[in-house]
């Protein structure tokens, strides 16, 4: 059983990773730094749930709050426009995005 499981976890990992290295480098990054701050957060908030059992000085309901607004529909958005701002798909080293403004001008 804990080798179905095993599998199944490497297999999605392995899915994880060759779809991560198709991005571009400043994308894969921003992606990167908000999973980890995500992961962080959250467990800090079961880190400091198990602290709050034995001292009971924590406040989880402001942790959670964080949290919440961590992974709410505006940050994963305001994410997503950032790393959308450095798509470069003509491979020239300036973000598409920032060349539509040059030639407007």
């Amino acid at each position: 059983m804990f080798e179905k499981v095993k599998g199944f976890l490497s297999k999605g990992l392995d899915a994880v990773r060759i779809r991560l290295n198709q991005f571009q480098q400043p994308i894969k990054w921003i992606v990167m730094g908000y999973l980890v701050t995500v992961f962080l957060f959250v467990v800090s908030y079961y880190g400091f749930w198990m602290y709050l059992a034995v001292t009971g000085k924590i406040q989880l309901p402001d942790l959670l709050a964080m949290v919440r607004e961590l992974v709410g529909p505006a940050m994963v958005g305001f994410v997503t426009f950032i790393a959308g701002c450095f798509v470069d798909l003509d491979g020239n080293g300036v973000p598409d995005h920032f060349e539509k403004e040059k030639d407007k001008k």
